[in-house]
């Protein structure tokens, strides 16, 4: 499906679609939207700064533009891979995770890097989901489906790794 870019089968069970639009009533109740409840409680990102009366459409961006891919050391602020809360359904052994962004990531082998780093020894397939299909369209975040024995890091478990002289992803 991936690969012939037909995404439309790809979804929830039917309790995990009920628990989804549960929890979408309840963020937007309190947050405001479903993409603020994820920008503040899941990533730890201040609120989004609305301009007037505008709507965020996921595509703003700051006076230069965003760069295809960081630049710099990883903020785990800025980037993160996240498991999904609510994951489509998929066959026993795979995991549904989230890479949540601040900018547009693009650069597919950065990407790759990116994943290989906290995912060492497993398996895995990312791509984005077309704009029709984005459930959180004011976030950047591509889905990323792994399988494996090796465990995945996070963004603490490669500063430790880091410290000790394991790698590191930077690109300058």
């Amino acid at each position: 499906m991936v690969a012939e870019k037909n995404l439309n089968p790809m979804g929830r069970s039917e309790s995990v679609q009920e628990a989804y639009q549960r929890a979408i009533k309840r963020r937007t109740k309190k947050y405001g939207s479903p993409d603020e409840y994820i920008r503040q409680k899941i990533l730890h990102w201040p609120p989004a700064e609305k301009d007037d009366d505008s709507v965020s459409d996921g595509n703003e961006s700051s006076t230069s533009t965003p760069p295809s891919s960081p630049t710099g050391p990883i903020n785990p602020l800025e980037i993160t891979l996240k498991k999904n809360e609510f994951p489509y359904s998929v066959k026993p052994g795979i995991e549904h995770w989230l890479i949540w962004s601040r900018c547009p990531l693009t650069d597919e082998e950065w990407i790759r890097k990116y994943l290989e780093e906290r995912l060492p020894g497993r398996e895995y397939l990312f791509f984005f989901n077309p704009p029709e299909l984005r459930s959180v369209p004011s976030i950047h975040h591509i889905q990323v489906f792994t399988k494996g024995k090796g465990e995945v890091l996070d963004e603490e478990d490669i500063a430790i790794k880091r410290e000790k002289g394991g790698s590191r992803l930077f690109f300058g």
